[in-house]
Parts: structure tokens; sequence; C-alpha cells
């Protein structure tokens, strides 16, 4: 049985820039954070009252979801899937300062370390060679700018629209 040979036939098969998969071994920290959180928040939620442990919950269940969405995202070359993981590193710095002051949870890493972490996991999204693999064949890779303009603001393309102009004869 070659399971490793498979596991590299498969990251070869999608061609992901090397720098990517240290974005998503990030995320898979984030995940197993949040459902450590998600555990210790169903043992020890009981002595917080029950709106703050809801608040945490609701906080922990969205991460969660922004985390998973974000990791089945990485290995499509589409761009709304790097915003989406961009959106998700830049919503994941606050909420980790949020669990560090609030002193919720536990940390397998120090929190302000995880945040460098999370700062260097950006700006790895930032690398031409991973911008060049979210963007169509035969297009010129936009600059920086456009990339953080992209991450708020979805633009209204219309080179990929096709537009049927009706004219009326008489």
């Amino acid at each position: 049985m070659d399971l490793f040979g498979g596991i590299i036939r498969r990251i070869k098969a999608f061609n992901m820039p090397p720098s990517m998969y240290i974005v998503e071994f990030i995320l898979t920290y984030v995940l197993i954070r949040n459902m450590n959180l998600f555990y210790y928040l169903e043992i020890n939620g009981w002595s917080r009252e029950w709106v703050q442990s809801t608040f945490l919950m609701t906080i922990v269940i969205i991460t969660t979801i922004l985390t998973i969405r974000a990791m089945i995202g990485i290995p499509s070359s589409d761009r709304y899937s790097w915003r989406t993981t961009v959106r998700t590193l830049i919503i994941l710095i606050p909420m980790t300062v949020f669990y560090y002051v609030f002193e919720f949870g536990y940390f397998f890493i120090d929190p302000w370390v995880l945040l460098l972490i999370m700062s260097v996991s950006i700006g790895i999204m930032f690398l031409p060679s991973v911008r060049r693999y979210h963007i169509p064949p035969m297009r010129k890779v936009p600059p920086i700018k456009e990339w953080v303009k992209f991450i708020f603001i979805r633009p209204q393309e219309t080179e990929y629209e096709y537009r049927f102009v009706y004219s009326e004869k008489k």
C-alpha cells in the first residue's frame, strides 16, 4: 500500500505553489484550535453566564466555518477562493487576540507567535507565484493594489460577460 506516494501524487496534481501548503498547514492548526476551544467551552462553559457562553460558542462556530471554507478553496485556482482565504486570515487575527484577552481556552503556540504566523500567511498569499496561480491563463497579474482592493470590494467585471444588443429595424 503506497500511502505516501498517493499523497505526493495528489499534491503534484494540484500544481499549487509550495508556499500555499504553509498557509494550509496554518489553517489546519487553526481548525484544531477551534475544535479544542469548542471542547473547552463545552466542558467549562457552564461556569460562565449563558449569554457569554452562547456568544463564545457562536464565534467559535463562525471561525470554524470560515476556516473550513478557506481550506477547501485553497487548491482551486479561483480568485474568489484566494479572497476567502485572505479574508479568513484577516478575521482570525482579531479573534486570536479576543481569545487571548478573555482567557478563552488554551493555546499550543503562544498567541503572539500565532499572530505573527497568520500575518506571514497573509504575506504568502500576496507572493507573485500565489497571485499568478489564482488568475485565469493568458491574463496579466494585476498589481498588489488591485488585489488589496479585491479583498474588500468585488469588482464589476464586464470583460467576461457577453452583451447582446438588439436593434429594432423598421
